[in-house]
């Protein structure tokens, strides 16, 4: 085909909405991770943060449900960078998700950007005893969060039956420890799974408010150190 007639028919398509001719059948396949979240099978694929970033919204559950129990032992003393990919309830949402991790004019103005979506979850060797008061507890490591340029909101780890599934098992990261002095910290709690043949991890953010964990955010997590 020469290139006049390959301009000639890219315009064609163009107009009838269809590319089907132009590139071999593999360029208008989907994207792998949504594969996964169907199949359960990787393909020998390794998935990287971008991958969950870029997952169809609807398909989290099943990543979540395909993916593997993380060990303790896998995050401790390590570093994770980390992107929230899916904020539930609208402009709710984005409201109390900016008291978090954004400023107060982001929150005046609804604003969300890729800043506020980017954060560290830094780990230690092993749980450290901390103290507040007569109140004594452990932490195993903290958040550091882009747009506030600082590390807060320290958490714990475990191993736990899912929060909805509970015929899963999942990693907790607990912020009801004691040196969270804020009473809408010690509520969040986020919980994750590792998609296999990687160091990346789903996981999902609840507030619990009494017998109710709320559904907050999907996120997604990925070893750096």
């Amino acid at each position: 085909m020469s290139k006049k007639e390959a301009v000639n028919n890219v315009g064609k398509e163009r107009k009838g909405g269809k590319f089907a001719n132009l590139f071999p059948p593999e360029h208008y396949r989907g994207l792998a991770i949504d594969e996964f979240a169907q199949t359960g099978d990787t393909g020998g694929r390794r998935f990287c943060l971008w991958d969950l970033a870029a997952a169809k919204a609807g398909n989290f559950k099943k990543i979540f449900k395909h993916s593997l129990v993380p060990r303790e032992e896998d995050l401790r003393g390590h570093t994770f960078k980390g992107n929230n990919s899916h904020i539930k309830f609208w402009f709710f949402g984005k409201f109390i998700f900016s008291l978090y991790v954004g400023k107060l004019r982001d929150v005046l103005t609804g604003k969300l950007f890729s800043q506020p979506l980017t954060f560290q979850k830094r780990l230690l060797d092993e749980d450290m005893p901390v103290k507040r008061g007569k109140e004594e507890g452990v932490v195993s490591g903290i958040n550091y969060w882009c747009r506030r340029g600082r590390a807060y909101l320290p958490f714990k780890i475990y191993v736990s039956p899912a929060v909805q599934d509970k015929s899963l098992e999942s990693l907790k990261i607990d912020y009801n420890v004691v040196i969270n002095k804020w009473i809408f910290h010690r509520p969040l709690i986020d919980e994750i799974r590792r998609l296999p043949d990687s160091d990346l991890y789903l996981g999902r953010m609840y507030f619990r408010l009494g017998p109710f964990s709320i559904p907050f955010i999907w996120f997604g997590i990925e070893k750096i150190v």
